[in-house]
């Protein structure tokens, strides 16, 4: 077969520079129509529909001219060819193609190849399938082309996989975590806590008694720790003198004074053992004589929390919090110069900027019933969170509260439930004796816990991200090729749609040198 009998088309992957060309060598030649496979100008409209280039770098003849003169195929690309006209098998071949050419006008390429006639239907595959390519080594795969042409890298839609995986690692970077910013963490936070509130109460340790901030909050400088006392056991009156310990108190139990070692101190108790073993008023249980705060503590508490109007009571939370890193500095109160302002506000979404909480409100939306929490203590985390796109107004940084309970209220029947401590107020009487009221309080602790995070764009974090974000869109693509190809139950379905095998021709390839799409026509002539 000599050069009347070849047609070279050179195909292009448009916007895909790294992948080599494809060449297909066509022949016309009744002889060789049954010794090829495939079908050289089906291959050429697969390659069509799929938007890839053809063209042809050999020809010039008096049939090429023919088929040049279709108007409407000349606008194809990859018909724009020109075809050997010395072609054996004479008129019937190209009355075949002139008719081939004619049905062009319709403008369907799918009517074109219709109505193509057999001998150029089965004109034949290019040994470029057939043989190395050129320009790639030897046992590399050629880009595929689905059943309609369009090879994987154009096929790509938005349920490919690794696209998806693209997408969804831009958007995380760059919009969830804001990776085009630099950011400071180490936020520096100051607290001030004020409560207003009173209670009344009417006991039979302390009769009538009105109860302000500076009886029933400790410390009262008011920390980002506060305590609010709602419930407590009084006993008045102690004075430094031996009496029995209390019954509940296991170490103290005696039957005869050996039982009691002077000197010892009780364990769990009050005081130190004198050596003796009395009974108790009315009980027929015998307790050790203590030296001691007597009368020793009542261990009975009220059954209601006897602060229980607490819950009306306000606290007022000032924040001040600075990110050094940006020399940014904001507080959680409103800038006003209202002194009426704070005395009249609570917390809402219509007034962000008043940090003055109902007690009763917080431990609800901490999830605990104000209360039972009342009776026995508890502690209650108030969280105020930060976190400021300086790259938008100052306006738009805004605190955010939440709230939570922080000690375990499903142990309320344990006998670790609760919050409670002792203090004590202490008095000297006329003859200079020293006396006191002990308090056993129970309440509710609350902790103020600031956080935040300020961020801001930054040219050097953009550039790292970027990097990081592309070499990982690579390792994405190859993790899910590595999954479609090996790990699912259609892995060959995948694998031959992604991929073409390369046979070597049985044949004698050609003697000229490679076809790399640089030659010039005269190189050409020796096809």
């Amino acid at each position: 077969m000599g050069r009347a009998d070849l047609c070279l088309f050179h195909c292009s992957f448009p916007c895909r520079n790294s992948l080599p060309p494809i060449y297909i060598l066509c022949s016309l030649s009744p002889f060789y129509f049954s010794s090829w496979s495939g079908a050289c100008f089906g291959r050429l409209m697969d390659l069509h529909h799929s938007g890839i280039c053809c063209r042809s770098i050999s020809s010039a003849s008096e049939m090429s001219q023919h088929l040049m003169s279709q108007p409407s195929c000349v606008r194809e690309p990859m018909f724009a060819a020109a075809l050997d006209s010395s072609v054996k098998g004479g008129v019937g071949i190209t009355e075949g193609i002139s008719a081939w050419g004619g049905s062009f006008g319709t403008g369907s390429q799918h009517k074109c190849l219709k109505r193509a006639p057999p001998a150029v239907t089965h004109a034949l595959i290019d040994s470029a399938s057939e043989q190395p390519h050129p320009r790639r080594p030897p046992g590399r795969h050629l880009p595929s082309v689905h059943r309609h042409g369009i090879p994987p890298e154009r096929a790509r839609s938005s349920s490919d996989p690794s696209l998806l995986l693209d997408r969804l690692l831009v958007r995380w970077v760059f919009v969830v975590k804001k990776g085009y910013q630099d950011t400071d963490t180490s936020i520096q936070s100051s607290v001030i806590t004020k409560l207003k509130g009173v209670a009344f109460t009417n006991t039979s340790e302390l009769g009538e008694r009105l109860w302000d901030v500076a009886d029933y909050v400790i410390p009262p400088q008011g920390e980002n720790v506060f305590f609010v006392m709602t419930n407590l056991i009084v006993t008045p009156n102690q004075r430094q003198a031996t009496c029995p310990e209390s019954v509940s108190v296991p170490d103290a139990l005696c039957y005869t004074d050996e039982d009691c070692q002077a000197g010892k101190a009780v364990v769990a108790g009050n005081g130190v053992k004198t050596g003796r073993c009395l009974k108790d008023g009315d009980s027929m249980t015998r307790t050790c004589e203590i030296l001691a705060w007597c009368p020793v503590e009542k261990r009975s508490k009220p059954k209601k929390p006897l602060l229980a109007s607490a819950e009306n009571f306000t606290v007022y939370i000032k924040n001040s919090i600075r990110f050094p890193k940006f020399k940014f500095s904001k507080m959680n109160v409103l800038a006003t110069n209202n002194e009426s302002y704070l005395k009249s506000c609570r917390y809402s979404t219509e007034h962000p900027y008043c940090p003055i909480f109902l007690l009763g409100n917080i431990v609800r939306r901490a999830g605990s019933d104000f209360h039972e929490m009342a009776s026995e203590g508890g502690v209650i985390g108030i969280q105020i969170e930060w976190n400021c796109d300086l790259d938008k107004a100052p306006s738009e940084c805004n605190p955010h509260y939440s709230f939570s309970r922080l000690d375990n209220k499903f142990a309320e029947k344990s006998v670790s439930s609760g919050y409670n401590f002792r203090f004590a107020k202490y008095y000297r009487d006329a003859e200079g004796v020293d006396y006191r009221t002990l308090f056993k309080a129970y309440g509710i602790r609350f902790d103020v816990m600031v956080n935040g995070k300020a961020g801001k764009f930054n040219i050097i974090p953009t550039i790292i991200n970027i990097g990081s974000g592309l070499a990982l869109m690579g390792a994405g693509a190859f993790f899910c090729d590595l999954v479609l190809l090996y790990l699912i139950k259609k892995s060959n379905f995948y694998r031959g749609k992604k991929y073409e095998e390369v046979k070597s021709s049985s044949r004698k390839s050609l003697s000229s040198p490679t076809l790399n799409g640089n030659q010039s026509p005269d190189q050409l002539g020796g096809l």
